[in-house]
């Protein structure tokens, strides 16, 4: 079975005035990863809260349209496209969406202790200026992440002590 380059998930208005979401998700280096979302508050609805956007599951939507996508032929294919071994049936749905996480894990940075050397170096290079921002760009990855790999390169001994207040090491 083929999964289409790109395709959206839409989760409609519930009975307790939830705004709708709108996924977009796009096969890209072989793997689908979401790209964009999209959260609209209905007319008779409430605002779009904060706490509505936690219960935004990006992994549980895709695996739930990998579910649906299996049930039956898929139109309009592009030539980028994933390709699971799929046709119908619970166990075969199971299996479509076991092929497509552990696609997607394999995209996934393996905190190794040379990866943390790297980390080290990047945020060593621009100590005096962002050096976060330098990890996450150097590695692809959101402020937040980058942040942790420091935490772990400080913790592995890479990195001195953390000054506080501003970057750098003691």
């Amino acid at each position: 079975m083929l999964i289409p380059r790109r395709f959206t998930v839409r989760i409609y208005e519930d009975e307790h005035g939830s705004p709708d979401v709108e996924h977009i998700y796009e096969v890209r280096k072989g793997v689908p990863e979401c790209r964009e979302v999209h959260i609209l508050a209905t007319e008779d609805g409430h605002e779009v809260r904060v706490s509505g956007l936690a219960g935004i599951r990006v992994q549980d939507v895709l695996e739930l349209a990998i579910r649906e996508m299996t049930l039956g032929p898929v139109t309009r294919l592009d030539l980028r496209h994933f390709r699971i071994s799929a046709i119908s049936g619970p166990e075969q749905r199971s299996n479509a969406v076991r092929q497509v996480n552990k696609s997607r894990s394999a995209l996934k940075i393996k905190v190794t202790d040379a990866m943390l050397r790297r980390v080290a170096e990047v945020y060593r290079a621009d100590v005096n200026g962002r050096p976060t921002e330098a990890v996450a760009e150097a590695f692809d990855t959101t402020h937040r992440t980058a942040g942790r790999y420091i935490q772990r390169a400080r913790a592995a001994g890479h990195l001195g002590a953390a000054i506080k207040g501003r970057a750098g090491e003691r």
